[in-house]
């Protein structure tokens, strides 16, 4: 048997208690409020690749430098290179996986086949807010990798 637990400090639109999580109050409120933060996802995640394809490249020429002065190549700095590779490519995966979440789900429509306006009736609201809150919590992740 699976047990799934929820945390019940996080508020939801039904809640009588809640004060911070309604579609009316939200930073990105009105028409495309789900649309808006999975944009600012998209960018974050285009601006941590390009950030760290950057430094990528900056490691790499360390160690080219100390490979051709020294003929070796401090362990620190091949472990470093190794392992911005790997974020990397776990960012680029995480990345495509986004695009088709987003994809499939229309969220970048503006139809009224968008995930914005499929969720936009009252029955619905809990399950935006869900939403929304995954989004927030991406963002933040994404925002800190920067």
């Amino acid at each position: 048997m699976i047990a799934l637990e929820v945390n019940s400090s996080i508020s939801l639109a039904g809640d009588p208690t809640n004060t911070n999580m309604g579609p009316a109050s939200m930073e990105s409120d009105g028409e495309g409020g789900i649309r808006k933060l999975a944009s600012r996802c998209r960018d974050l995640f285009d601006d941590c690749l390009t950030q760290g394809a950057n430094w990528d490249a900056e490691v790499s020429a360390k160690f080219e430098t100390e490979r051709c002065d020294t003929g070796e190549v401090p362990a620190e700095l091949a472990t470093e290179s190794r392992d911005t590779g790997v974020v990397l490519a776990r960012l680029e995966t995480h990345q495509r996986r986004f695009h088709v979440w987003s994809s499939g789900l229309k969220v970048f429509s503006v139809s009224r086949a968008s995930l914005d306006a499929l969720l936009r009736p009252a029955s619905n609201t809990v399950i935006m807010n869900m939403v929304v809150l995954l989004l927030k919590v991406l963002e933040e992740n994404l925002s800190l990798g920067m």
